[in-house]
């Protein structure tokens, strides 16, 4: 049976909760003004969709784009290394991950600073981006 978008950032956010020590991961699309409480933190999204190869089964196939932003204090002795260390490390724990469910490895897209997420403003942000492919639906008999 094919994961629910709810059940695949559930897996996400519990392998990363483990997979990150030292890192406060949030839980999927928290209140960002209320929600960061301790740095440095690790925020994960579903950023985009796109098709993927039909499995000719009755399901809809998808390539899902994530993004992990990681969220550093910029004030602090040596901000920009540790953003990048904790994006590396996150890297690390993604690849070839699954995390036990019926969908596509991790791939990597692209890592690099990330200056355009408004509602961080004021955060040092490196961003961590992979696909998953996965199916929606329910086969066909």
């Amino acid at each position: 049976m094919n994961p629910t978008l709810s059940e695949l950032h559930t897996a996400i956010f519990d392998y990363l909760t483990v997979a990150l020590p030292g890192a406060h991961v949030l839980p999927p699309y928290p209140d960002l003004r209320r929600t960061i409480k301790a740095l440095p933190a690790v925020l994960v999204e579903l950023s985009g969709m796109e098709p993927g190869d039909d499995p000719g089964t009755g399901e809809v196939a998808f390539i899902g784009r994530f993004s992990g932003r990681v969220i550093v204090d910029p004030n602090l002795p040596e901000a920009d290394m540790e953003a990048r260390e904790i994006a590396i490390r996150l890297a690390v724990a993604l690849s070839r991950q699954d995390f036990g469910l019926p969908i596509g490895i991790a791939r990597l897209v692209d890592m690099g600073e990330d200056g355009f997420s408004p509602d961080l403003d004021g955060y040092l942000v490196w961003l961590v981006e992979w696909t998953h492919s996965f199916n929606q639906g329910e086969a066909l008999p």
